[in-house]
């Protein structure tokens, strides 16, 4: 393919990501959609106003001491973007959005809501403190994260055999026929996570640097505890290995990384949280539900939003046989990832998200195993099916990303409903 031709179609992506993001809509004091209008993207639900708020709080004081605006940033008089909009989940009085902590309660959202995301984000949007742009501002960086993943994933293929219109190809059905284009619009960490984790499996499998990656991941780690798992398979690999050098360049930074949070969070922000998470949110939950409600739940299946994987499970063997410690960590990756999210009792089915986000960090990195059943398969059947799939999926995640609202918290087939016989 030329030149021409690629940065073409690099426009193409851009663009396509980029337009939804103007399309907005208004709610009724019941948070029903009362309206559609084109305006700049904003944060909607769940907890993006909590990540928005405390990247206010580091942009506009340029420290890490959230106690000193976190509330001035959510209840400033609707004079900026972080009070405006109400979380669709709850509200504490008029106004605000806080949902699980009010003024006077001398507790922060921050343990339960790791600083990573903000702090990244905060570097690049300080310019724009005091400001109700940096609301839309710092989707429009996720916007770019996105984009820079799928670049990512582009190389990475090609690195691992594809042919350039192979991985064009799948480069482009994982940018619009996964969950990658709805969150690409959003403030969740889960898209910031995906880059830093597919960046980081760059540099530790392909580039074997091992400091660079351990970084990334302590990066990771500090936007989403869990993250831990996704390290800690690549430290089993370099110890499996016996490359004890390496393993502790890789360990030693996240170690430290670790052990600065626990810190952190205990002894500078006061307020009696334990390490990393308080103890009143978690709670061991019926695992043998939450292991099929990741998967097959009609409201945050991973295979009922995403069935393209179906074909990455295929391709897994082959995957296996050529790249055997890539395919050890990311099935070591997936596994430990969905029992912890399984078994944890209030995220386990899910929680109010489009597909389950706990899998978006590593969910380019299910492309690999895809090539390899897309480059090898010769079954007629199989790729009238794949088709039939992929068909699906454009569709579904199109109709996500337009109308984003109505995929929280339901099922895939609630928009089709409304639409075509009024339920």
């Amino acid at each position: 393919m030329e030149k021409k031709q690629k940065i073409f179609l690099a426009l193409l992506v851009f663009f396509l990501y980029l337009i939804p993001t103007f399309i907005q809509y208004s709610f009724d004091e019941n948070f029903r959609i009362s309206g559609v209008f084109l305006g700049l993207p904003r944060v909607l639900s769940g907890d993006e106003p909590h990540y928005l708020a405390t990247i206010y709080s580091i942009a506009e004081d340029l420290d890490l001491d959230l106690e000193n605006n976190y509330t001035d940033t959510y209840y400033n008089n609707q004079t900026d973007a972080g009070a405006i909009y109400s979380n669709t989940q709850g509200i504490e009085g008029a106004g605000r959005h806080c949902m699980y902590h009010g003024i006077g309660k001398g507790e922060l959202c921050f343990p339960g809501h790791p600083i990573g995301m903000p702090l990244v984000f905060s570097i690049f949007l300080f310019p724009f403190a005091n400001s109700t742009f940096l609301e839309s501002a710092a989707i429009y960086l996720m916007m770019i994260v996105s984009v820079l993943t799928l670049f990512l994933l582009y190389k990475i293929l090609k690195h691992y055999g594809a042919s350039e219109r192979h991985a064009i190809i799948v480069t482009l059905i994982w940018a619009f026929a996964t969950p990658i284009w709805f969150y690409s619009k959003s403030l969740w960490p889960a898209t910031l996570l995906m880059f830093l984790t597919t960046l980081s499996f760059y540099f530790f499998f392909v580039r074997k640097k091992f400091l660079p990656s351990s970084l990334l991941m302590s990066v990771a780690f500090v936007a989403n505890y869990p993250m831990a798992i996704l390290a800690g398979a690549k430290a089993f690999l370099l110890a499996k290995k016996k490359k004890f050098r390496g393993l502790a360049v890789f360990s030693i930074p996240i170690a430290i990384t670790v052990a600065v949070t626990i810190i952190y969070t205990n002894l500078v922000i006061k307020v009696g949280h334990v390490p990393l998470r308080q103890l009143d949110t978690v709670g061991v939950g019926n695992i043998f539900f939450g292991l099929p409600a990741l998967i097959f739940s009609p409201k945050f299946g991973l295979l009922v939003f995403s069935p393209i994987l179906i074909f990455s499970l295929l391709g897994f063997r082959e995957f296996y046989r050529e790249h055997k410690d890539e395919a050890v960590w990311l099935a070591l990756s997936f596994v430990f990832t969905w029992l912890l999210y399984s078994s944890v009792s209030y995220l386990a089915s899910g929680i109010a998200s489009f597909g389950p986000r706990y899998f978006v960090p590593f969910l380019p990195l299910f492309a690999l195993p895809f090539m390899q059943w897309f480059k090898s398969n010769k079954n007629k059947y199989l790729w009238w099916l794949f088709l039939a799939v992929l068909a699906y999926s454009l569709l579904l995640n199109l109709a996500a990303v337009l109308f984003y609202p109505a995929f929280w918290d339901r099922e895939v087939w609630w928009l089709a409903s409304k639409v075509l016989i009024g339920a």
